[in-house]
């Protein structure tokens, strides 16, 4: 294991992770950053993402696309676009767009079959609910379910993924909680199969669907669902 992949595997530390950032971004292309593989780095500005910050994560998949881009395939082109672009999209919009335009032509260039299409189609969504054009929104929301429904398997987790994602525009932009309830439920069903009852990603949808009771005034059930989403 080199000192990257050690790191990612044995850092819980924020401060560490930030030094850590600061020297791979200082690092040149001639230096030993610039021969970690793609995935370790990946890895590592992943987990840079969810402990550090999204503007750190940002700088980090950029890094990693300036240093690749002549070596990636279009899905890994895609995939860093939308990771840049989803780091962005809470402090830059202008910049989250940039890169969502770019992921949307690359996959649209019908080179190559783009898997992260979907996910292309979920971060436009999100974008333009930023922006309170909700019906977009939900267009590209809707886009991304449908893409991911012709071209996975139906209990695929990345169709949970859009499932959820228009729980949470029906019950929080439209406050239409019948159709939120369904998507919940439906994104529910997939990743407890897939994942278990207990795992973190089913808690999330156990967490929304306690919003909702709550929101009906069922307490009881919204209790139960929120005790569930921290088991």
């Amino acid at each position: 294991m080199n000192v990257l992949s050690a790191l990612t595997t044995t850092m819980s530390s924020k401060p560490i992770l930030l030094l850590v950032f600061i020297i791979l971004l200082s690092c040149n292309d001639s230096d030993e950053n610039k021969r970690h593989s793609l995935q370790e780095r990946l890895e590592f500005a992943t987990s840079v993402e969810y402990e550090v910050s999204a503007d750190s994560a940002a700088s980090l998949f950029r890094k990693v696309f300036d240093d690749f881009r002549n070596e990636i395939d279009d899905n890994q082109a895609v995939l860093l676009h939308n990771k840049i672009a989803e780091n962005y999209i809470s402090i830059n919009l202008t910049l989250s767009k940039s890169h969502l335009d770019s992921a949307l032509a690359i996959s649209l260039s019908g080179k190559q079959n783009i898997e992260e299409l979907g996910s292309t189609y979920d971060a436009l969504g999100i974008y333009y609910e930023k922006l309170q054009k909700f019906d977009s929104g939900l267009y590209y929301i809707k886009k991304g379910l449908n893409f991911r429904l012709e071209n996975l398997a139906p209990d695929d987790l990345e169709i949970s993924n859009s499932y959820l994602s228009l729980a949470y525009h029906y019950g929080n932009v439209r406050q239409e909680f019948d159709k939120a309830f369904d998507y919940a439920e439906k994104a529910l069903a997939i990743r407890s199969a897939k994942l278990g009852k207990n795992h973190l990603s089913t808690g999330e949808c156990y967490s929304n669907l306690a919003f909702y009771y709550n929101y009906y005034g069922d307490h009881e059930k919204a209790l139960n669902y929120q005790l569930r989403s921290l088991e």
